[in-house]
């Protein structure tokens, strides 16, 4: 697959054209600080830095802002001095009341300035992710108020998260002027959105595109980076303003994907050639022409990190929801490094390089089967710390942590235990929810036969009984599709991303009487609290909708619906488990995909570097309810 990889990257980036590396739209090019309005009621200002020239000061991002009817919308939030600065040109060209502020992205000079915005009485728009990323920076903010280098204008203000959040677009819209504030996927940090003004073909990019050598990849995933500006490609833009650099025309988004699809392309070649980081010679002739620089070490060794594992893979807390558990960590006050890992002798050489890559001091040693993993895990001579890529162990281990248990199986989980136990629940939900969407459409076309045009999930409620990271995929992609989705679990709360709302188990019953499709959807080994033996009454024409592990709690549910003449929909493995032969799929598991199996090798690949790190592991299986 990595080689199919490289060949694919290879070709996609001799297939992009060589782009004129002029370095403004604008003529003559703007100063720093300068304001200029680019379209009518769309002003732009230059900011006041340089990739080439370390003498001069750093001035925070460039700023934008649209003049509405009846207020002004500000793009990035800059530091709170430049805010201030940013506040005093806006009353140059306009009194109307600042009403938003829109952070791009959770960086210190993109949104350190919310509270000067807040106190001019704006609300403070971001993504969820991005006000989730800058909680974790209230301390840096507050040292940045410290010592010698400190900021005054840090310490006069006040640390301020985004308070109007959204997840994939909100728009702002008053017949005279329109911006959409779009998630376009995780760029240059997991929350980056950008400013689209489709009246004028603007779009204000922040960080994820910028005009220069500005490109920080600390937080950032450059395949995904390379997605979101195709998606930027996709709304034809006439004018692109940067969070850094000049404004330029929509060549700045071909650039910025070329740079990085090489980047990735040189690399990943690197990396297949067995190089070390400081054996990977990277040179890009026109980016430097571009730029004015030379490729950035940081940003080689952070694409090299991505290819090797030594870095984090972003999409498995961010996209498929696997959080850190309770596990061993460095923190505890017992812990010692982990020496020993035991793997599967028909692991690949090229895979094992790649853990030894991510564990250089661990020593990975190979079993044949199951049973002989448990079995070397008893020796005293050769303690085993570790048991992955096994799946149903005959009988409990001698060890620290499992990876690969079948979570159907989990005998030897127990409240606790002293061994932790990984698996692969959440990475299933790309494929499950598929097969949840494809269910649901398929059903409605059986209700609908006699009139097909009406086979739509706009303005269709879905109830989803129970939260999982495939419940949580699928809603999303219902509510895209204009469908109202009601998540019914256990524990109050927010409602999750794409969830219209979410009630507890005592309003089951009223919700579910007025749903078009109730799906079950509960993890592989949930409480049968979610499903009460007594079903809800269901409507006739609700359709009963069963994906995967759920069939064992909701079977009473089915047998019910199915007795009053309702329609139920089963996926494949809850059809094995509703004994449903006549309708048994022949051939392989549907849902082991090239892209499962490659995220099930990442998350493997990403604990193991947790467990040698000391870091608590991801995807950890509750003994209380086994998952």
């Amino acid at each position: 697959m990595r080689s199919l990889s490289l060949v694919v990257l290879t070709l996609f980036a001799s297939l992009i054209p060589a782009v004129d590396p002029a370095p403004t739209l604008l003529k003559p090019a703007m100063k720093y600080g300068e304001v200029r309005e680019v379209a009518p009621g769309v002003f732009f200002r230059f900011s006041q830095i340089s990739a080439t020239d370390p003498m001069l000061p750093f001035g925070g991002s460039n700023n934008a802002w649209i003049v509405f009817k009846d207020y002004v919308v500000v793009i990035d939030a800059n530091f709170p001095k430049e805010a201030r600065d940013v506040i005093a040109e806006i009353r140059k060209t306009t009194n109307k009341p600042i009403r938003y502020v829109f952070d791009t992205h959770h960086h210190g000079d993109h949104a350190w300035g919310n509270a000067v915005w807040a106190a001019e009485g704006a609300a403070v728009i971001g993504h969820r992710f991005c006000a989730e990323q800058m909680k974790g920076d209230a301390r840096e903010f507050a040292n940045a108020a410290k010592g010698p280098n400190a900021r005054k204008d840090v310490a006069e203000t006040t640390f301020r998260v985004p308070d109007l959040l959204f997840d994939d677009k909100l728009v702002l819209d008053d017949g005279s002027q329109r911006v959409e504030f779009l998630f376009l996927g995780h760029a240059h940090t997991s929350g980056d959105a950008v400013a689209w003004i489709p009246k004028h073909g603007i779009l204000c990019t922040g960080d994820a595109c910028v005009n220069g050598a500005f490109n920080f990849m600390g937080h950032s995933d450059s395949a995904s980076w390379v997605r979101a500006l195709e998606r930027m490609e996709a709304l034809a833009p006439k004018m692109i303003c940067p969070g850094h650099g000049p404004v330029d025309g929509p060549g700045l988004i071909q650039r910025q994907k070329r740079y990085f699809v090489e980047l990735r392309a040189a690399l990943g070649k690197a990396v297949a050639e067995n190089k070390t980081l400081e054996d990977a010679k990277i040179d890009i002739p026109w980016y430097k022409e571009w730029t004015g620089v030379a490729v950035k070490a940081d940003n080689i060794a952070h694409v090299y990190g991505e290819w090797t594992g030594t870095i984090a893979p972003w999409d498995l807390r961010e996209a498929y929801g696997l959080v850190e558990g309770t596990s061993p960590s460095k923190d505890d006050k017992d812990w010692k490094a982990p020496r020993r890992i035991l793997v599967p002798s028909s692991l690949p050489p090229a895979k094992l390089r790649e853990l030894k890559r991510v564990a250089p001091d661990i020593e990975f040693l190979a079993a044949r089967t199951a049973t002989e993993a448990v079995e070397m895990s008893q020796s005293k001579e050769f303690p085993i710390d570790a048991i992955i890529g096994f799946v149903g162990l005959p009988e409990k281990p001698v060890c620290k942590w499992v990876h690969g248990v079948d979570a159907s199986g989990t005998i030897h989980l127990s409240p606790g235990g002293k061994i932790t136990f990984t698996g692969n629940e959440g990475i299933a939900a790309p494929e499950r929810s598929e097969s949840g969407l494809g269910l649901i459409m398929t059903a409605i076309g059986k209700a609908n036969a006699q009139q097909p045009a009406q086979i739509t999930l706009s303005g269709k409620k879905i109830i989803i009984v129970g939260n999982s990271p495939t419940s949580e995929v699928l809603a999303r992609r219902l509510s895209l599709l204009g469908s109202r989705v009601v998540l019914v679990e256990e524990k109050t709360g927010p409602a999750p991303r794409g969830f219209a709302k979410r009630v507890v188990l005592d309003g089951l019953a009223e919700e579910v009487a007025s749903a078009d499709v109730v799906v079950a959807c509960s993890p592989r080994g949930s409480r049968d609290s979610l499903f009460p033996p007594t079903p809800p009454e269901l409507r006739k024409e609700t359709i009963l909708v069963v994906l995967g592990p759920a069939a064992v709690q909701a079977g009473a549910w089915v047998a019910t619906h199915e007795k009053q003449g309702g329609q139920v929909a089963a996926n494949w493995p809850a059809r094995q488990l509703l004994g449903m032969e006549e309708e048994r799929e022949k051939g392989p598991n549907p849902f082991l995909t090239t892209g499962y199996l490659n995220r099930s090798w990442r998350l493997q690949r990403e604990n193991v570097r947790r467990f040698a790190a000391g870091e608590k592991l991801l995807g950890v299986i509750d003994p209380r309810v086994g998952y």
